[in-house]
């Protein structure tokens, strides 16, 4: 199993054609989520549904933080069994969270609810199935 610590933008309400000025306007707040990969799968089902899309995969929580300022200052730590297996967060991205959200909404709306994970910077963590947490922290 791969485990990736992500933040994930939670939408407050309808967002489509988004631009950086009204990116965050349109979010109700910041969750973490656990992008759970089976790699022994991603060999066998080249669109890697098997390998993404298993039971208790993507776990998110389990609470939504409103009062995140600046969310391209997002501290991401995942722990496995009491051990720090990964430390980064949303200032280590290859884009900014609100130029992820202009992007995603070119080509589809976003509703409320709706969950965007902004993915991992660090590369996953292998690991043998365990119970996997993960603590957020912002500025």
């Amino acid at each position: 199993m791969h485990v990736e610590g992500e933040l994930a933008v939670v939408m407050r309400k309808r967002a489509t054609g988004l631009t950086a000025e009204d990116a965050t306007d349109h979010v109700l707040g910041y969750t973490v989520a656990n992008d759970v990969t089976n790699a022994d799968q991603g060999l066998i089902d080249e669109k890697l549904f098997q390998a993404k899309a298993g039971i208790n995969y993507t776990p998110l929580g389990p609470w939504i933080e409103t009062e995140i300022k600046d969310p391209e200052k997002v501290s991401i730590t995942v722990n496995v069994n009491g051990h720090v297996r990964a430390e980064s967060g949303s200032f280590n991205l290859p884009t900014s969270v609100v130029d992820c959200l202009v992007y995603v909404t070119r080509w589809t709306t976003l509703e409320p609810g709706d969950i965007v994970m902004t993915g991992p910077r660090v590369p996953s963590q292998l690991l043998s199935p365990e119970t996997a947490c993960k603590s957020v922290s912002g500025e």
